[in-house]
C-alpha cells in the first residue's frame, strides 16, 4: 500500500481500510492448504496503484512511482498458488505500529511450512520480500521440491510413494536400457566404437531419452564388457549342464573333450603326435573328426586331379579366372559389361575369380560365368583385340560350353551337401542319410541315363541334340534349350556337325560323375571316424522304418558296433534290451522327429531318462560330435569384420568379446537387457560404488529410511550434480 499522511484525507483513511479488510477476509481462503479456486478469483485485476483520494492531481505515471514494491497482489496467488498467510501463530500481517500508514507483509509457503525440516525463510519465519522474483527463485529451489514431494506422500499414503519410486526407477532403467541396446547393435553390426557418442546423439535428436551421462566410448567399451559377461555365463550353463564334451579345432579355437574334430591338417590328425592321437591317449572313447566341409571340398579336388577330366577342368578354371582378371583390371571394361547386361535385360553381376581357399568358390564362380554368358559373347564379339578375339572363341565352344555348365550343375549339388553340413541344425544322425541323397542325385542326374554316342538324334540344322540331364531349371537344362544347331542365343558356335565334341564332353561328364561318387564314398562313408559317426542314424525316429519286419532288425549292427567301440562307459546287453522297446515306442509316437528333438525331450522328463540310461548317454555322446569347423572358419571370418582398418588397434580382449557377441547373440529385439541391466547394478565386474550411476538405478525404489536411503539422498546431492551435464538430467534423479 502507499504512505498516506495522517489526517491527509477521509478518502485515504477509508482506502486503507478497506484494503486490511480486503486481505484478512482473503486469509481463510489460501489458508486451506495454499490452493484458490480460480472460479471465485474471476474479475480480480492486478492493482495497478492505490487511490488514496479524487483531490490527488498527480497523474497515474507518478503514482506508480510513488508505489511501493511490496503492494500486494492478489494475482500472485494465481500464479503461484502455495503462497500463504497464516494468522494463528499471532504474527500481524498490517503493522501499523511504527507507522499506522505503512502496510507489513509476511509471505509463507504453505507447502514448504507443512514440512517441519524445511530451513527456507518461507518455511519458517516468512518472508518480506515482496519481488515476485524471489517466489520464482523458492519454487526452484531442491527445499521446495522435496517439500512437495513429502506432501505428495502424505496426501496419497504409502501408495503414492510407492508409484513415485517406481516411476522414477523405471525412468531411470529405460535410459540405461537405451545405452546398453546402443552398445549392442555396435557389437553386433561391426561399427566402430568411436561411433558410440554420435548413434546417441542421434537418438536424441530423434526424441528418445538417453542419459547425458555414459556417453563416451570408455562407457560403451564397460557396457560390451557385461553383455559378453551375460552371453558367456549362458553358454557356460550349456556347457556344463552337459555330462560329455566336444572338441573343435582349426588350430587356433576353444577345446572341449568326447569328440574332436579339425581341418584335417597333420598337427592336428596325425597317428603318432597329433593333437587327435594325444587326446585319445587320455581317453579312448573320443573320436577325431575330419571336417565334413573342408572333405566335401576335398572330393572335388580329387576329381580335378584324375587324369581323364584334368584337362578339361583345368581349361574351363584358366578361362573362368581371365575373363575376370579381364574386368576386374578396368573399371571402363566393367561398366561397358554391366551397361550391355542392363540393355539386355540381364541382372548386372560381377564375374568371380576362382579361390582355392574357399570352399564353394568355384562352383560360385562357374555358375556366375554361365549366367554372365551371354552378355560376354556380345562385350568379346565386338572387341578388336588379340585377347578379346582369343576369348571369344574359347567361349563359342560347344566343349568349353558344355563342361562349362555341366560343372556348374554338379558343382552346385556338392556346394547344397556342403552347406547342409554348415547348417547350424546339423546333427550326427543326419551325415550318413545326406551322403546318400547326394550320391543318388549325382548317379540319376548325370550318370543314368545312357546315351549312344553312335546313334545321336540330329535336329532340323542337321546338328546332333544335346541328351537330357542334370537339375531341372539348371545350368545343363539351359544350355540344351538356348542351343538351335550351331548357334547359341544368335552366337555361332564352334560345332562339329558330326558330333566329336559332344562326344567327348559327355565321356567327360561320365568320368566326372563317376570319380565324384567314389571320392564320397571314400572321403565321407568309409573312414573310421565318419564310420562310427554315421551309426548314430539308428537313434533318430525319423530314420525308422515303416514296416514292422523291417523295424525288427533294424539298428542291430549299429547297436552293437557303438556298444563295442563304448564299452565301459555303457552296458552293450542293456543297450540292446533298451534299444528294442525303444523303437517301438519311438515308430508309433515319434515318427517323423529329429534325434534332437527326441532326446532333448527324454533328457528333460526323469521317467525316460531312467528308462533309457545308456541309450541316453549315447544320444549324448552323439550330440557333442564335432563334424565340422565351420563355426571355426566363421569366427575368423568376424575377426576380420571386426578389427579391420578402423579399429586397428583394439585389444585382444575386446576383440574376444565382439566376436562373441556378433555370434553367439540374439536378434537385438530378442536380446533380454534387463538382465544384463540388473547384473550392471549389481556389479559382476567389480564393486558397485565406482559406478554411481547403477548406485542410482538399483536404489531408486528403496524406501526412504535406514542406511541406504540415507546413502541415497547423499548421493543425489552430492554425485548427481558431478555426473551430470545438463540440469534436466539432474531434476530426474532428483
Amino acid at each position: 500500500m502507499g504512505r498516506v499522511p495522517v489526517g491527509r484525507s477521509k478518502a485515504a483513511a477509508k482506502a486503507i481500510a478497506q484494503s486490511k479488510q480486503s486481505l484478512l477476509s482473503f486469509a481463510p481462503i489460501v489458508e486451506r492448504g495454499g490452493f484458490v479456486d480460480e472460479d471465485n478469483l474471476e474479475g480480480i485485476e492486478p492493482e495497478e496503484g492505490c487511490e488514496v483520494g479524487e483531490g490527488d492531481a498527480a497523474s497515474v505515471e507518478e503514482k506508480e512511482k510513488k508505489i511501493r514494491r511490496g503492494k500486494w497482489q492478489l494475482a500472485w496467488v494465481i500464479k503461484w498458488r502455495w503462497l500463504h498467510f497464516d494468522q494463528k501463530n499471532g504474527n500481524n500481517f498490517l503493522d501499523f505500529s511504527s507507522n499506522p500508514t505503512c502496510i507489513t507483509t509476511l509471505i509463507f509457503c504453505s507447502i514448504c511450512r507443512a514440512n517441519k525440516n524445511c530451513k527456507n525463510p518461507f518455511g519458517t519465519s516468512g518472508s518480506t520480500n515482496m519481488k515476485t522474483s524471489s517466489f520464482h527463485a523458492h519454487g526452484q529451489t531442491k527445499d521446495h521440491k522435496h517439500s512437495i514431494y513429502i506432501a505428495e506422500v502424505k496426501a496419497g499414503g504409502q501408495s503414492s510413494m510407492a508409484a513415485a519410486n517406481d516411476r522414477q526407477q523405471e525412468a531411470a532403467e529405460k535410459g540405461v536400457i537405451c545405452l546398453f541396446r546402443t552398445a549392442y547393435a555396435i557389437a553386433q553390426g561391426f561399427v566402430p566404437l568411436r561411433k558410440y557418442p554420435l548413434l546417441l546423439e542421434l537418438q536424441q535428436l530423434n526424441g528418445v531419452y538417453v542419459p547425458s551421462m555414459y556417453k563416451n566410448v570408455m562407457a560403451c567399451s564397460r557396457f560390451i564388457t557385461f553383455i559378453n559377461k551375460v552371453l558367456l555365463d549362458q553358454i557356460l550353463e550349456k556347457v556344463k549342464a552337459s555330462p560329455f564334451f566336444g572338441i573343435m579345432l582349426d588350430e587356433s579355437t576353444d577345446i572341449r573333450f568326447v569328440g574332436f574334430g579339425s581341418d584335417g591338417c597333420n598337427v592336428m590328425t596325425g597317428n603318432r603326435t597329433g593333437v587327435a592321437a594325444r587326446l585319445k591317449e587320455v581317453n579312448p572313447f573320443m573320436t577325431s573328426t575330419h571336417c565334413l566341409s573342408h572333405r566335401a571340398n576335398l572330393c572335388v579336388e580329387d576329381v580335378y586331379k584324375n587324369p581323364t577330366v584334368h584337362n578339361l577342368c583345368d581349361e574351363v578354371d584358366q578361362v573362368v579366372n581371365k575373363v575376370a582378371s579381364f574386368f576386374s583390371r578396368s573399371s571402363s571394361r566393367l561398366q561397358q559389361l554391366q551397361a550391355l547386361q542392363d540393355e539386355l535385360d540381364f541382372k548386372v553381376l560381377k564375374v568371380l575369380r576362382i579361390q582355392q581357399t574357399r570352399w564353394l568358390s568355384k562352383g560360385g564362380a562357374i555358375t556366375r560365368m554361365c549366367e554372365c554368358l551371354e552378355p560376354l559373347l556380345k562385350f568379346f564379339k565386338d572387341g578388336r583385340t588379340t585377347q578379346t578375339r582369343k576369348l571369344y572363341d574359347r567361349l563359342r565352344s560347344l566343349k568349353f560350353l558344355y563342361a562349362l555348365h555341366f560343372l556348374g550343375d554338379i558343382l552346385a549339388v556338392v556346394n547344397q551337401l556342403n552347406l547342409e553340413f554348415q547348417a547350424q541344425t546339423m546333427d550326427v544322425t543326419s551325415v550318413a542319410p545326406l551322403c546318400k541323397a547326394t550320391m543318388a542325385k549325382i548317379q540319376v542326374y548325370y550318370l543314368d541315363k545312357q546315351v549312344d554316342l553312335n546313334g545321336f538324334q540330329l535336329d532340323s540344322r542337321g546338328y546332333p541334340i544335346i541328351p537330357d540331364g542334370g537339375r531341372c531349371n539348371g545350368p545343363l537344362d539351359e544350355l540344351r534349350s538356348s542351343v538351335k544347331g550351331n548357334e547359341y542365343r544368335d552366337v555361332e558356335m564352334i560345332k562339329s556337325i558330326h558330333g566329336e565334341d559332344l562326344e567327348e564332353v559327355l565321356e567327360f561328364q561320365k568320368n566326372f560323375g563317376t570319380s565324384l561318387l567314389e571320392g564320397i564314398r571314400t572321403r565321407l562313408q568309409d573312414s573310421e571316424a565318419t564310420g562310427i559317426l554315421s551309426k548314430f542314424h539308428f537313434l533318430a525316429p525319423i530314420n525308422l522304418p515303416s514296416s514292422v519286419r523291417e523295424l525288427k532288425a533294424f539298428g542291430k549292427f549299429e547297436v552293437q558296433e557303438l556298444g563295442k567301440f563304448y564299452t565301459g562307459m555303457i552296458n552293450e546287453a542293456e543297450l540292446a534290451e533298451e534299444y528294442s522297446l525303444w523303437k517301438i515306442i519311438a515308430s508309433e509316437e515319434w515318427k517323423g522327429k529329429t534325434f534332437v528333438d527326441v532326446w532333448g525331450m527324454i533328457y528333460a522328463h526323469s521317467i525316460w531318462t531312467k528308462k533309457y540310461p545308456n541309450l541316453l548317454k549315447l544320444a549324448m555322446v552323439g550330440m557333442v560330435q564335432c563334424y565340422n569347423t565351420a563355426s571355426c572358419e566363421r569366427g575368423f571370418s568376424r575377426i576380420n569384420l571386426v578389427k579391420n582398418k578402423f579399429q586397428n588397434q583394439m585389444g585382444t580382449e575386446m576383440v574376444d568379446k565382439l566376436v562373441r557377441i556378433s555370434i553367439e547373440g540374439p536378434p537385438i529385439a530378442k536380446f533380454d537387457f534387463e538382465t544384463v541391466v540388473q547384473a550392471w547394478k549389481e556389479g559382476i565386474l567389480g564393486p558397485i560404488r565406482h559406478d554411481p550411476v547403477a548406485v542410482l538405478v538399483n536404489m531408486a525404489g528403496c524406501e526412504r529410511k535406514g542406511v541406504w536411503w540415507g546413502l541415497k539422498k547423499a548421493i543425489l546431492g552430492k554425485v548427481v550434480p558431478h555426473i551430470c551435464k545438463h540440469p534436466e538430467d539432474a531434476k530426474t534423479w532428483i
